[in-house]
């Protein structure tokens, strides 16, 4: 079983590799309202690892 320590250094980079490709591909999640519907869904993801990683 993984200790506290990993898990939060896991969800950390977790959390970095989400928001930094949500960003990089930021144009296209707001191009239409599927993708942006698309970028809510990843961003409740993105809150749910943060929350993870505490």
């Amino acid at each position: 079983m993984a200790g506290s320590g990993s898990s939060m250094l896991y969800s950390f980079l977790l959390f970095t590799v989400i928001l930094s490709l949500q960003e990089m591909y930021r144009g296209k999640l707001a191009s239409s309202e599927l993708f942006t519907i698309l970028g809510g869904f990843i961003s409740s993801l993105l809150f749910l690892v943060l929350l993870t990683s505490y």
